[in-house]
């Protein structure tokens, strides 16, 4: 009985060495979230001027490209949409709005700070 059990082990070992071992099933993709691809990424500017930056979303992060330098947004995915939150008090919501847009509000210490908003490019 010992024989068997050590080569029990022994053949577990080596599959979960070799990356053979069973894996629990993967779990679905949360619902909601924005889709992946490229976007304009509008806000607010000064005097009311409206910014608009070339953007990618790929996976849980939204990169706005500020003048060619890249910044990455991590997402929090919602049923219909995503948000952005730097803890420090600024937030970004967006909602989609039809197939190539998403739209939402920039807060600042929770006031309004404008609209927002991503549309596929």
């Amino acid at each position: 009985m010992h024989a068997r059990t050590t080569l029990a082990a022994l053949v577990i070992a080596l599959m979960a060495a070799l990356g053979l071992g069973t894996a629990a099933p993967a779990q679905a993709a949360p619902a909601g979230g924005i889709e992946n691809g490229t976007y304009w990424f509008n806000s607010p500017g000064y005097f009311g001027a409206v910014n608009r930056d070339p953007a990618v979303v790929r996976g849980s992060t939204l990169t706005v490209y500020y003048g060619g330098v890249p910044r990455p947004y991590p997402l929090v995915r919602t049923p219909r949409g995503a948000y952005y939150d730097d803890r420090l008090g600024a937030r970004m919501t967006f909602t989609k709005r039809g197939d190539r847009r998403y739209a939402g509000t920039i807060y600042y210490y929770g006031v309004d700070g404008g609209k927002i908003g991503l549309t596929k490019r």
